[in-house]
């Protein structure tokens, strides 16, 4: 036991809330909060300085390039890792 690191019992609180409290970035891929449109992800982005999936940040950066009189073209890819999808 006293190789294990000391924690602070405020800490405890925390660390057990992921277990109690879904995460606020896994309700952001359900159907109500999946929002690409341009004004909600620059909010979401920019205004508020969350994160985005790969989707979310690369719709807001193509858009940025866009306006600044780039062409753009955007696709789609897909992980496969030792054959298995």
């Amino acid at each position: 036991m006293s190789l294990l690191a000391p924690s602070s019992p405020l800490s405890q609180v925390f660390e057990n809330l992921s277990l109690l409290v879904p995460s606020w970035r896994s309700l952001d891929c359900t159907v109500a909060g999946l929002k690409l449109d341009v004004p909600s992800l620059y909010t979401k982005l920019v205004k508020r300085g969350r994160g985005g999936y790969c989707f979310e940040v690369n719709t807001a950066f193509s858009s940025l390039l866009a306006g600044m009189g780039y062409t753009v073209r955007q696709g789609a890819a897909r992980v496969v890792m030792d054959g298995m999808e």
